[in-house]
């Protein structure tokens, strides 16, 4: 089945901004008017919603472009709503995707890991955000990435079951506002001190490829990774495949050390790339996706047949 790409016919000069108010340490929204106010001054028909009230909308505006100003999380839920919303089977394989179905994205991270940005080597400054973002729209270029899911909810970048997905449910619990790196020191202790191992089987394509053992896996679809070093450097967001690195992890010790060699580019066991991976534990474990909880093992994770298209700006266009 050919792979399908996200086109939307709608007008790109019509934009629709989505924000999550709790991003860049509470000035998201001050932010982003700024940003409408600049695209509407330069004929841009543009318009702001929180994500809040973007998610409860009955029907979802028509907007060639949709600009989201978020965390990796914000990003990945709002495709997920258009997704969703134009009749795509998230569970399996995606159904009847049409190549008009969809609008272009334009993520605009102001986050506190930006793994999307990263990947798309966006270095925009704060202060100078709303000239950067006209630019990109005002010169345009793009990139198809591809969609995977986890038992049935969609993401872009990475899934991953054990230790940093733990902590990751422990922040969540916890947030009540911004967060910063620094909410992820102490559930990363907490988690390091009460250490116990999950037993994981993990199969890619029918295939086991680890376990039954005390482990962690990650299924990635692009090579960037929250903790500042990748795990799976190879990784490609455009080749249809996942890439599944697992870590045989039986003791505090021994997690330590396979983290520090990964930060040091030492890698202990290559990825396996495939289509389709399945994660079986004795007990729930947590599971990740984007920097966001995703529920508990058993899993079930495929790329689909589809990409979403992705606007940068030009690397010729003046920020």
């Amino acid at each position: 089945m050919p792979r399908l790409t996200s086109r939307m016919t709608h007008d790109r000069n019509t934009i629709l901004l989505v924000a999550n108010p709790r991003s860049g340490r509470g000035r998201a929204m001050e932010t982003a008017g700024a940003i409408v106010a600049l695209l509407n001054q330069n004929d841009f028909a543009s318009e702001l919603l929180t994500f809040e009230a973007f998610a409860a909308m009955p029907k979802l505006p028509a907007a060639g472009t949709v600009a989201v100003l978020g965390g990796d999380g914000t990003i990945r839920s709002v495709a997920s709503i258009f997704l969703a919303a134009s009749g795509k089977v998230l569970s399996g394989v995606s159904s009847g995707v049409s190549s008009g179905a969809l609008p272009d994205f334009l993520p605009i991270p102001v986050g506190t890991a930006n793994l999307l940005g990263k990947h798309l080597g966006l270095k925009w400054k704060r202060e100078t955000l709303p000239q950067s973002v006209l630019q990109a729209v005002r010169h345009p270029q793009y990139r198809e990435i591809d969609v995977a899911s986890v038992n049935g909810t969609p993401f872009l970048l990475m899934c991953s079951c054990g230790f940093d997905a733990q902590v990751v449910h422990k922040v969540s619990a916890a947030r009540t506002g911004p967060i910063t790196k620094f909410n992820y020191l102490r559930p990363m202790i907490e988690s390091l001190r009460r250490f116990e191992p999950p037993v994981l089987t993990i199969e890619a394509d029918g295939r086991r490829i680890f376990g039954p053992a005390p482990g962690f896996v990650m299924v990635a679809n692009a090579a960037e990774y929250g903790a500042g070093f990748s795990l799976t450097p190879a990784a490609r967001t455009d080749d249809g495949l996942l890439d599944v690195r697992t870590l045989l992890l039986p003791t505090r010790r021994r997690l330590l050390s396979s983290f520090a060699k990964s930060a040091m580019g030492i890698v202990e066991s290559q990825p396996i790339r495939a289509k389709h991976v399945r994660i079986h534990s004795e007990v729930p474990v947590p599971l990740q996706i984007d920097g966001d909880p995703a529920g508990h093992s058993p899993a079930e994770i495929r790329v689909l047949d589809i990409r979403i298209r992705l606007l940068t700006p030009s690397p010729n266009a003046r920020s």
